[in-house]
């Protein structure tokens, strides 16, 4: 939620929790991606165009729960790291 909040040029979240909506959420990072170069390419603000990772991980299918691996593994059914740091 940080993240949409940066991407949104806010420069603080809301002071009370933001809630997803019911039933699961399937937002993916592509979704974000092509949010940020719409906000790039009205602004053309450099802060808003994607990251090398997040256009390697959309270009990669690696999209989140839509796809059972983003940031996280969900093929377990579980969110585990994904990521070896």
């Amino acid at each position: 939620v940080v993240l949409l909040f940066a991407v949104a040029g806010c420069v603080e979240p809301p002071p009370h929790p933001v809630k997803a909506p019911p039933g699961k959420v399937l937002t993916g990072i592509d979704v974000l991606m092509n949010a940020m170069k719409a906000i790039y390419n009205e602004t053309q603000d450099e802060r808003y165009w994607p990251p090398e990772l997040m256009q390697r991980m959309v270009a990669s299918g690696l999209l989140g729960r839509k796809t059972g691996k983003g940031f996280y593994d969900y093929s377990s059914g579980k969110q585990e790291p994904y990521w070896e740091l």
